[in-house]
């Protein structure tokens, strides 16, 4: 796996260098974009999409405090506290197709119910756009790879697939809009997902955005079983190409006697070019 990792990588710098390369043989092509909206065809925190030779590059790292609840005859709870790294990368090969390539590395807690310090998830896929009703369409679909789920007690699955489809609308000063995630990635308590997220971002101040975004798992959504998610970031114009963003996210999980919630706390920087 160590090895997979590094030769990713290397790929991505090779591309990196190989774009510099050309940038710079020719004085009419900028090394980077002026703007993200020059960069992005789809210009959302949600879904940041590069155009044709444009790379969206995004670092960062959150903290998790997660708890678990079992209200069966003997009630037991118990949490962990863990820190997830990182990476997310889209390249434009078309004016209207990105390559993505994301992965999470997770320090985990000594307490961890399952999984172990290292590579935690890893996505592969592709997005494309197109301009319909006003809107800016994104559909695509991944392979997601997590090493970890082996050690679910119910033998969790390591690979999945994931198909999405969803728009963006900017309305006077704001952006809003939904996505539709249909995957067969597991969650704590059950297999395959089918979230269904919205969102909503504005000006908050010179240079500051603030967004909220929020959503729920269609598969099961009943009393006895359900799962709910919400967010709430802010970000900060360093430039007109480079942002930070501070992130506060609350997951709920529930499971007829299993309950568990998630609490991450982040910050990241990103940037196009």
């Amino acid at each position: 796996m160590n090895n997979l990792i590094s030769l990713i990588i290397i790929a991505l710098i090779s591309t990196s260098a190989m774009a510099v390369e050309t940038t710079t043989g020719s004085f009419s092509s900028p090394l980077f974009a002026k703007s993200r909206t020059e960069a992005l065809s789809a210009t959302s925190t949600h879904y940041a999409l590069p155009r044709e030779d444009m790379t969206f590059i995004e670092v960062g790292g959150h903290g998790q405090n997660v708890k678990f609840e079992s209200s069966t005859a003997v009630a037991t709870q118990n949490s962990e506290s863990n820190n997830v790294f990182f990476f997310k990368h889209s390249r434009g090969l078309t004016e209207s197709f990105a390559l993505d390539f994301n992965f999470d590395y997770t320090m985990k807690d000594s307490s961890a119910s399952y999984g172990s310090t290292g590579l935690t998830r890893a996505l592969l896929g592709g997005r494309s756009s197109f301009e319909a009703m006003a809107m800016t369409w994104v559909y695509g679909g991944a392979f997601i790879y997590r090493p970890d789920e082996t050690s679910l007690s119910d033998g969790g699955r390591e690979l999945a697939v994931m198909a999405s489809l969803g728009f963006e609308e900017n309305v006077d000063i704001a952006l809003w809009g939904l996505q539709l995630d249909i995957s067969t990635e597991d969650t704590h308590y059950r297999r395959n997902q089918s979230n269904l997220v919205g969102f909503f971002e504005m000006p908050f101040v010179t240079s500051f955005n603030l967004g909220f975004s929020a959503g729920a798992d269609l598969v099961s959504f009943s009393d006895n079983q359900n799962r709910n998610f919400a967010s709430l970031y802010g970000v900060y114009a360093i430039d007109r190409v480079s942002n930070i963003q501070a992130t506060m996210k609350q997951t709920n999980e529930k499971s007829y006697s299993l309950k568990s919630a998630n609490s991450e706390l982040g910050l990241s920087l990103n940037r196009v070019f």
